[in-house]
């Protein structure tokens, strides 16, 4: 699948990825696109300050 995203690696901690996996197969989507809607919401919260 092509895709013209920029890659990114992290390496987390077992339980977080785990917990992240989990959340995301309760939601039916990738942990990749559950982490990127959790990116976009921490971003978009710091700048309306609340974060």
């Amino acid at each position: 699948m092509a895709t013209d995203k920029a890659r990114i690696t992290v390496y987390l901690p077992q339980d977080l990825k785990d917990r992240l996996a989990f959340i995301a197969e309760k939601d039916k989507r990738s942990v990749s696109v559950l982490i990127e809607i959790l990116i976009l919401e921490a971003l978009e919260a710091r700048e309306k300050g609340k974060a």
